[in-house]
């Protein structure tokens, strides 16, 4: 580098070396923050996906569902899919929306 003499180089070869090691921390720090949101994010999935099809099980054998329950079912379902919940669950779903609404 053309008129750099050994102070620029080693204060730039000492700058980059504090930028790789920020770095370094820096992707250290957020995996020991993003490892445990995946796992939260999986086992959200996992109870509502498991209530689900609790629900589907009971109001199917029952044959008619209530306007509430398919509200909060409805609502469990927006948020699995929002987690990125995959489309096993859909069909559930629809066929509780197909059920009669309990009126009683």
């Amino acid at each position: 580098m053309p008129g750099w003499g050994l102070l620029e180089i080693g204060a730039t070869v000492g700058a980059v070396m504090t930028m790789i090691t920020l770095i370094t921390w820096l992707v250290r720090t957020l995996k020991k923050v993003v490892t445990p949101l995946q796992e939260i994010r999986t086992a959200t999935l996992s109870s509502l996906k498991y209530s689900m099809a609790r629900a589907h099980r009971e109001y199917t054998q029952n044959g008619r569902i209530s306007r509430i329950a398919l509200e909060c079912v409805c609502d469990m379902f927006s948020r699995y899919k929002a987690l990125g919940g995959n489309g096993f669950i859909d069909t559930l779903i629809n066929e509780l929306k197909n059920l009669p609404i309990d009126i009683s």
